[in-house]
């Protein structure tokens, strides 16, 4: 019927096929879709070394404002079983503050697993983690948190622990893994690793074939971390004056000065080992007895051996300057005995008044 609508036929468009009403083909797009793949259990490894790290939880992508941790929250409790663990000295003598004593938390954390990333933050407390952060501020409320990766930065997310760093801070810290953002909304079970901690190598690693063995630093040096650690031999004065009379006979016929006679016994040194001597102040010991090695050089009321040091962890062209096996043979042969690591009399702000900076 001309200029009337026909309701029973269907109309069609001008390429010819059926029209289909907007929310049916909807339907059917959403049909042919694939399904999504599941989260997955573990970040990606950025390399074949690293620890598995889960997946940061679905919480994540709730929140924006916050940034999410991977660690472990440690409470007050903790640390100081640690620092009793080892630096029994710490808590003993006095009560430090809690920076201090956090700090010296963190460095024995990164010595154990030899990992250099661990940071401390704070999350929010929860269930597993309800104590209150002594590092917190006035009306904050957090848990102490130690991370070792996080999303707050590329730096933080790249720098991954690996399977052998993992396993020593686990068998310190038996609690599960968690993902912190602030509350805890997910934990990924690990089993605990059964590997035991890498065995403390003999001698550091030779930076060229020439160079000397040089023995492992002490542990006891984890203990003293406000002090530097020097490698060579303790001095005594009438060691001293024997070997300038040895070798320079007379010299000493005028009364010198310390500095002086000290300054032509290390000429001699370096001359018969052909090496780079400088000198120093150690702690004395059952071996360094004050009444033979009290130091020329101490301070007033100050109880330190003079030490001539070959290498030192003070500084990194002082530990990577070693001697060769040739030079520490006429070292040895000089000194008449082997050399030794040694504690720095002095805290490591007043190593500068060595000279010793290049």
């Amino acid at each position: 019927m001309t200029g009337t609508r026909n309701k029973g036929v269907q109309t069609l468009p001008k390429h010819g096929a059926p029209h289909r009403p907007k929310h049916q083909a909807r339907k059917e797009s959403a049909q042919r879709k694939v399904e999504r793949p599941g989260r997955p259990k573990f970040h990606k490894r950025l390399h074949p070394a690293h620890a598995d790290i889960p997946f940061v939880p679905e919480a994540h992508d709730t929140d924006a404002t916050k940034y999410w941790h991977f660690g472990w929250p440690v409470s007050d409790m903790f640390v100081d079983s640690i620092l009793k663990k080892y630096i029994p000295r710490t808590l003993a003598e006095e009560r430090p503050p809690p920076e201090a004593k956090y700090a010296s938390f963190m460095h024995i954390a990164s010595r154990i697993c030899h990992c250099n990333t661990l940071r401390l933050v704070l999350v929010q407390p929860d269930d597993s983690a309800p104590w209150q952060s002594p590092l917190a501020e006035d009306g904050e409320r957090g848990v102490t948190f130690c991370m070792t990766v996080s999303d707050c930065s590329k730096y933080y997310f790249t720098k991954r622990p690996t399977k052998e760093q993992m396993g020593p801070v686990l068998e310190e810290q038996p609690c599960k893994l968690s993902t912190h953002e602030g509350s805890l909304e997910e934990t990924a079970d690990r089993p605990s690793s059964k590997k035991t901690r890498r065995p403390r190598p003999k001698y550091h690693r030779r930076l060229h074939p020439s160079h000397a063995d040089i023995p492992f630093v002490p542990e006891e040096r984890g203990r003293s971390s406000s002090r530097y650690w020097h490698f060579g031999w303790p001095i005594s004065d009438t060691f001293v004056t024997n070997i300038i009379d040895f070798y320079a006979p007379g010299y000493l016929d005028k009364d010198r000065p310390s500095y002086v006679r000290y300054g032509r016994f290390l000429t001699i040194a370096e001359r018969m080992s052909r090496t780079t001597i400088r000198l120093v102040r150690v702690e004395p010991d059952a071996f360094t007895a004050l009444a033979q090695y009290q130091s020329a050089f101490a301070q007033d009321g100050e109880e330190a051996v003079t030490f001539c040091m070959v290498v030192s962890d003070a500084r990194k062209s002082l530990f990577t300057q070693r001697p060769t096996k040739e030079q520490m043979a006429r070292l040895i042969s000089f000194f008449g005995a082997e050399p030794q690591w040694k504690m720095d009399a002095r805290d490591k702000d007043s190593f500068y008044k060595y000279g010793h900076d290049n």
